[in-house]
């Protein structure tokens, strides 16, 4: 009898040992599984993280990409209207030179002709003079001199004319220049706005280039 209770004791702490070992196995595979699904989501977390990182290095490469294209254009749009108004400034400083070289030269035409009038008023004087009558060799000096004044008077009156023609031509010759320099501005004018044109078809080339760019870059983020 005290064989068969050594043995059964025997058998009891074998079975509880043997308990206590599989319970230990069940344990560490828990805790094996529990660290493997810890490891995966700190990998699924850094992962994550790693990706939102690049995107918001990629949109703040974007965003600085854009700043700079609005800098450009506006540095861009400030040198033209700087340009524009120095222009503007250069044509006015030239038409006020015209202007002032025009009221010059109707000043100096004034006076020439104020003097010519002069003249001729003066010579008409001396020719309508009256003298007493006198010996035959007075008379023939005052006609000598009468008819030298009628010549004067002659080549002033043909100096006169010559003067108008000349005005007359120069006018012409300014109103030629004008137009063909009016044709020119139109010309250069026209080209410039061609210029313009075919830059601002480039630009909006380039434009639609990086547009496009940025939607692939966005669409790869």
């Amino acid at each position: 009898a005290a064989r068969r209770a050594a043995r059964a004791a025997r058998r009891l702490a074998r079975a509880r040992a043997a308990r206590k070992r599989r319970a230990a196995i069940k344990r560490a595979r828990r805790r094996a599984r529990a660290l493997r699904k810890r490891i995966q989501r700190m990998k699924a977390r850094a992962a994550k993280t790693k990706a939102a990182k690049l995107r918001a290095r990629r949109l703040r490469r974007l965003r600085a990409a854009r700043r700079r294209l609005r800098a450009r254009r506006a540095r861009i749009a400030r040198l033209r209207r700087i340009k524009a108004a120095r222009r503007a400034a250069r044509a006015a400083a030239r038409r006020a030179a015209r202007a002032a070289a025009l009221r010059r030269k109707l000043i100096r035409q004034r006076r020439a002709r104020r003097r010519l009038r002069r003249r001729v008023a003066k010579l008409r004087r001396r020719v309508k003079r009256r003298r007493r009558k006198c010996s035959k060799r007075c008379r023939r000096r005052q006609a000598r001199r009468k008819r030298r004044l009628r010549k004067a008077l002659k080549k002033a009156a043909r100096r006169r004319a010559a003067a108008k023609r000349a005005a007359r031509r120069r006018r012409a010759a300014a109103k030629r220049a004008a137009r063909r320099r009016r044709a020119a501005r139109r010309r250069s004018a026209a080209a410039r706005r061609r210029a313009a044109r075919r830059a601002a078809k480039r630009r909006r080339a380039v434009a639609r280039a990086r547009a496009r760019a940025l939607k692939r870059a966005r669409r790869r983020a």
